[in-house]
């Protein structure tokens, strides 16, 4: 029922209408307040009716993911005291269709999206994840011993004895192996690196993977020197590649590693979620990184190894964002990447 004072003002606006009937001029009036008033005051977001969600990918073959995904937006409920809902997607184009819409909340993803996603003021980096010991990895340049180049990557203390310039340049006018364009330790940043010193290569064979890479150069005749992931791990020291090559960790020698410019999976929080909202979210998070219980289930959920949770700022990505613009590579041609 519209109230009594809106219900005169509407007759009173009506009779001032030149043209239009007293009766038309009044039910457009009435209309448009009732209109107005029927409009419901948005819920808070965190509410029961108005929950925060979380959106992320996940596989269909993970089993696990669901329950313990359910797990975990409770256990961020109870900490934080707002309502939680998982909102899982098939794929990283669908994500991303959510997060121009700001239908989710906060959102789980990988290194390039992440900074895709930045660029567009669609979310702001929150945590980054510690994947297998690391928070980040990097890249090494490998090269067979028969090459002949100078090691500038001292094994024994696990540190660099020069700079890029210095390291690399030993490499001007050689073929390299890369394993694919869309990698960012086997192309994306050894190139970029490259590029950034001014080192100019023949063209590369891509070898598609790290363990072809490495076989690439042991055998020699395909490529020069070449790239892989590093910090993370070695794929020298894999079983694949050891019980075939046994002694290519003396054949096959890293010349120089970057440091750890590759961030791992990483939250973000949508302009919706506001400064009491993120302050209280990132707290809950904090907590949950020291409860193993929960970080088991956010494993789970992502299908992706979480040791550990800490803060970061879309700086974190800076050096990343750089290699992709020397390389002039557009973070949106890499979506789930």
């Amino acid at each position: 029922m519209i109230p009594a004072l809106l219900l005169s003002l509407v007759l009173l606006t009506a009779g001032c209408t030149d043209g239009v009937s007293h009766k038309e001029s009044t039910q457009t009036a009435v209309a448009r307040i009732t209109q107005a008033a029927a409009t419901p005051t948005p819920l808070p977001l965190g509410s029961q009716g108005n929950p925060l969600r979380m959106g992320y990918v996940i596989d269909p073959a993970n089993a696990d993911s669901p329950l313990a995904g359910a797990n975990l937006a409770a256990r961020l409920g109870e900490l934080t005291g707002y309502s939680v809902e998982l909102a899982p997607h098939a794929d990283y184009i669908t994500l991303m269709t959510s997060l121009y819409n700001e239908q989710v909340h906060m959102v789980w993803l990988p290194p390039v999206t992440a900074v895709a996603v930045q660029e567009n003021g669609l979310a702001e980096a929150a945590l980054i994840v510690n994947h297998f010991g690391v928070y980040a990895y990097g890249t090494q340049y490998l090269a067979n011993v028969s090459l002949g180049a100078t090691l500038y990557f001292n094994p024994v203390t696990n540190s660099n004895t020069a700079d890029p310039v210095t390291a690399l340049g030993q490499f001007a006018g050689l073929r390299p192996c890369w394993t694919e364009p869309e990698s960012l330790a086997g192309y994306i940043i050894p190139a970029g690196i490259l590029s950034q010193i001014g080192v100019i290569t023949q063209p590369a064979v891509w070898s598609q993977t790290s363990s072809a890479v490495i076989r690439s150069l042991y055998v020699e005749g395909v490529c020069d020197f070449g790239a892989t992931f590093a910090i993370s791990g070695d794929p020298r020291t894999s079983s694949e590649i050891l019980n075939d090559l046994p002694d290519v960790m003396s054949k096959v020698v890293v010349i120089w590693r970057s440091d750890a410019i590759i961030p791992n999976m990483s939250l973000s929080f949508t302009p919706p979620v506001d400064e009491k909202l993120a302050k209280a979210l990132s707290a809950a998070w904090m907590e949950i990184d020291q409860q193993p219980e929960s970080l088991a289930w956010l494993s789970s959920m992502l299908d992706y190894d979480v040791q550990a949770l800490r803060p970061i700022t879309n700086s974190y990505f800076d050096a990343l964002r750089t290699y992709l613009d020397i390389l002039q590579i557009d973070p949106q041609s890499l979506i789930g990447k």
